[in-house]
């Protein structure tokens, strides 16, 4: 099974949140480690 996100789904303490970009396919505002797999990253 694939792996569908780097937090495994929930943040478990003392890591912090992941950076939210903007989804260049539907302009919706997602976490970083969910929407590398379809956006490609700008910074």
């Amino acid at each position: 099974m694939p792996l569908k996100r780097a937090s495994r789904g929930r943040k478990k303490g003392g890591k912090g949140s992941s950076v939210r970009i903007q989804c260049s396919n539907c302009g919706a505002t997602v976490p970083r480690d969910k929407a590398k797999k379809v956006t490609s990253r700008k910074d």
